[in-house]
C-alpha cells in the first residue's frame, strides 16, 4: 500500500511540475560565442573584440561595413520546451572607438535602423568578412533608430529562440546588421569580451514544458487495435462518436499527431503514424466525451 501511495502522489504532481515556468538568464563572457566582421579587414579575426555593432562608416576615405554575430548555449533547455518569452538586451558600448569614437550611436546620413537575422549556417568565432555564414529573414526583428545616443536595446526574440529550439540544425544564432549599409550610421554595443561584464549581451528566456497527458481514463467505450502496434492501428467505438478531435502524445507530452473530424460519425478510425518505438498516449474528445489510452509502438 505504501508503494502504491507514493506512485499516486507522483502522478498527481507531475503535471504541475511540468507546467511551472522556468526563467533562464544567459549572459556569457569571453567564453561565449560572438564576433564582429569588418569589410575593411575582410580576413581579420575579431573574435575577441569588445565591439558588437551594426555600422557603415569610412576608413581613410574607403567605405567600411560592420556586422555582428552571436549565439547562446541553449543546451539546458529541453527540446520540447515552449518559449513563453525571450528578450535580448544589447548594451551601448560607451568606450567604442567606432563611429565618431565617442561611444555614441549615429545616424547623421540616414537611419541607423538595424535588424537581427537568423543565422542559417554553422560558424566559428573567428569568422571574418570573407567567410561569414548565410542568414535569412525568418522571424527577423527590427531595432528602430536610436532615440538616445547611448541607448540600450531590449529586443523581443521569442520567435527566433523558439525556432532555435524547434530547428537546431537550421538556426545558429543571430546576426546584427544595418537596414541600409551606407556611411555614416551605426549602432554601437558591447560584446561578451567587453571588460565591463554588466554590459555583455544578455538573453532572458522564460519557458514551460507541455503537461504530460492526463491520467489514462475513459468515459466512452473505445478500443485500440492492435496494441502493441507498428504504427498502423484502429480506434474502434462501441457507439457512434461525432466531431472527434484525435491527438497523440509522447511521454514528454509532445504532440506528434492531430486530426479534427467535423460532422463525421465514427465507429472506426484507422490511423498511421511514423514514430519511434515506445509508449504514447491517444486522446480522443468531443464536446461530450473524452478518453485517453496508452498505445505501445514496437
Amino acid at each position: 500500500m505504501k508503494k502504491f501511495y507514493l506512485i499516486a502522489v507522483l502522478v498527481l504532481l507531475t503535471p504541475q511540475l511540468l507546467d511551472a515556468q522556468v526563467t533562464l538568464i544567459l549572459q556569457p563572457d569571453s567564453t561565449g560565442k560572438d564576433a564582429i566582421i569588418d569589410s575593411y579587414y575582410p580576413t581579420g579575426d575579431n573574435s575577441s573584440s569588445p565591439e558588437f555593432n551594426s555600422s557603415a562608416w569610412t576608413h581613410t576615405g574607403i567605405p567600411e561595413t560592420e556586422r555582428s554575430f552571436i549565439d547562446f548555449d541553449y543546451s539546458s533547455i529541453p527540446a520540447a520546451a515552449i518559449i513563453q518569452s525571450a528578450f535580448l538586451t544589447l548594451y551601448n558600448n560607451p568606450n567604442s572607438l567606432n563611429g565618431f569614437q565617442d561611444g555614441k550611436h549615429s545616424h547623421i546620413s540616414g537611419t541607423n535602423q538595424s535588424h537581427l537575422l537568423r543565422i542559417t549556417q554553422p560558424w566559428l568565432e573567428n569568422v571574418d568578412w570573407n567567410n561569414q555564414p548565410t542568414s535569412d529573414t525568418v522571424n527577423q526583428v527590427v531595432l528602430l533608430q536610436d532615440t538616445n545616443t547611448n541607448q540600450d536595446y531590449t529586443i523581443d526574440v521569442t520567435l527566433l529562440v523558439q525556432d532555435r529550439i524547434n530547428n537546431p540544425m537550421a538556426n545558429f544564432g543571430f546576426m546584427l546588421e544595418l537596414d541600409t549599409e551606407s556611411p555614416y550610421r551605426c549602432l554601437l554595443f558591447a560584446s561578451g569580451d567587453h571588460p565591463n561584464a554588466s554590459l555583455h549581451p544578455k538573453l532572458e528566456i522564460i519557458y514551460t514544458m507541455p503537461s504530460l497527458v492526463p491520467a489514462i481514463y475513459s468515459d466512452f467505450e473505445t478500443d485500440i487495435f492492435p496494441n502493441p502496434s507498428t504504427g498502423d492501428f484502429s480506434i474502434e467505438f462501441k457507439k457512434p462518436f461525432i466531431n472527434a478531435s484525435i491527438k497523440i502524445y509522447d511521454t514528454l507530452g509532445k504532440e506528434i499527431y492531430k486530426e479534427i473530424l467535423l460532422n463525421t460519425w465514427l465507429l472506426k478510425k484507422e490511423i498511421t503514424i511514423n514514430a519511434a518505438a515506445g509508449i504514447y498516449f491517444v486522446e480522443i474528445s468531443n464536446s461530450e466525451n473524452r478518453f485517453v489510452k496508452k498505445l505501445i509502438l514496437q
